[in-house]
């Protein structure tokens, strides 16, 4: 099996508690609200796919335009411009002024971090795929760019990007290691 299969299917269950079952037919979170931020990437793609096939009806996709179709024919209920400032509003919007239940950040950039972070609310479940890269507006850097790459936000510095009370998990399942923390008020 593919590891970003793995990834997503490991990120869903594991580190959101879903119960992805084959046996369940009805799920309890199909109305929950998803953010995929990198879905046009393997592992959002199978992200997409994991929760259309769980029944899920607020699946938002994070992404180049150029991917909308491959998306929604995965299973996306709504593409947003990753390109587009605004597009935490979007999905605010489209998700009726609600914060996102679960949101997954496959870039994992401090800017991504930061944006996804807006969408999110106290009671959120976020997954961040490892490793994060600090310094960097994309995945991959430019020539002359420096940054760095960060496998753990201490305390305090995820509070700089994530609402208190949120659920953060760094995913790193190529070991099958697991480091989570709620973020508490001191």
């Amino acid at each position: 099996m593919p590891d970003n299969l793995i990834t997503s299917w490991w990120t869903l269950c594991h580190y959101f508690g879903l119960p992805l079952e084959p046996q369940k037919t009805i799920q309890s979170f199909s109305q929950d609200s998803f953010l995929i931020y990198g879905a046009s990437s393997t592992t959002g793609q199978y992200l997409v796919q994991l929760l259309a096939m769980a029944g899920c009806t607020r699946v938002f996709a994070v992404a180049s335009p150029q991917h909308a179709d491959s998306l929604r024919s995965f299973g996306a209920t709504h593409i947003i411009n990753y390109r587009d400032t605004d597009w935490v509003d979007q999905v605010l919007r489209a998700n009726g002024g609600e914060k996102v239940k679960y949101a997954v950040d496959i870039i994992a950039t401090d800017t991504t971090l930061r944006r996804v972070g807006a969408a999110v609310g106290p009671s959120s479940k976020i997954a961040v795929l490892l490793p994060m890269k600090f310094g960097h507006e994309k995945l991959i850097s430019a020539a002359g760019e420096s940054g760095e790459l960060l496998w753990s936000l201490d305390e305090e510095r995820e509070k700089d990007f994530f609402p208190q009370g949120g659920a953060v998990s760094f995913v790193r399942t190529f070991l099958y290691n697991t480091v989570s923390r709620v973020i508490t008020t001191q």
